[in-house]
């Protein structure tokens, strides 16, 4: 069975959750989580901020969270950088194997 990792964005909206993103990490489980440690966040609910970022484990279809990050505009800013830059080397390492 193939197993996927991705972190999803999402908003707190007044009618519930809204997804409005997602960085697909690969196929392995040790990079995805060293990814999801450089961004910026904290585990709790930052007040008046709703922006989260969730790393999950995609298994035979169905999704497992792992872990979330609640994060303001500035710091999501960051974390897309930090994501794009880690899934470019990422996917040089996988283009050299």
């Amino acid at each position: 069975m193939r197993t996927s990792y991705s972190i999803t964005l999402s908003l707190q909206v007044p009618v519930g959750i809204h997804y409005y993103g997602s960085f697909q990490l690969g196929e392995n489980r040790k990079e995805a989580k060293n990814v999801f440690k450089k961004l910026k966040g904290k585990k709790d609910p930052i007040s008046g901020c709703c922006i989260q970022m969730e790393l999950s484990e995609k298994i035979g279809g169905i999704s497992v969270s792992i872990n979330v990050l609640n994060c303001c505009t500035d710091d999501l800013k960051e974390n897309v950088a930090v994501i794009t830059r880690e899934i470019f080397r990422i996917s040089q390492l996988e283009k050299d194997t």
